[in-house]
């Protein structure tokens, strides 16, 4: 048996199955892999939209929302958001605050903690001093 033989499990010489046995198996393999798909196990997010969220598949679309609503209400979460453990949803979040307020107050997404900690010091100040 060569090795792509012991990788598809039989020898080369050896024909593929038809039989409606190994098409059922097949079938019902297919089937799994796209009902896996449909419960949640990697191909979309079961959760709805939101800004709580630590899932970034759920709070991303809500940070979306929130920057383009103009949401300015959210803005205290989404200043939260820019220290989240997610790069991704830093990202996103730094995104929708310059949309809605024109600034960045030197924040980068891919700072260092202590670095990302100093502008978001500044947007906390900004926060306090622009309430609601």
């Amino acid at each position: 048996m060569s090795w792509i033989g012991i990788f598809v499990g039989r020898s080369i010489a050896q024909p593929a199955a038809s039989s409606p046995v190994n098409l059922l198996m097949k079938s019902v393999a297919v089937a799994g892999v796209i009902g896996l798909c449909f419960v949640g196990v990697g191909c979309f997010s079961p959760e709805p939209k939101s800004l709580a969220s630590d899932n970034a598949a759920s709070a991303i679309p809500a940070i979306k929302d929130a920057a383009q609503q103009n949401n300015r209400s959210a803005i205290p979460r989404l200043i939260t958001l820019l220290d989240d453990k997610d790069s991704a949803i830093r990202f996103a979040a730094i995104q929708a605050l310059q949309q809605m307020t024109a600034m960045t107050m030197g924040y980068n997404y891919y700072d260092s903690q202590i670095d990302r900690q100093v502008a978001i010091g500044r947007w906390r100040q900004w926060l306090s001093d622009h309430p609601k």
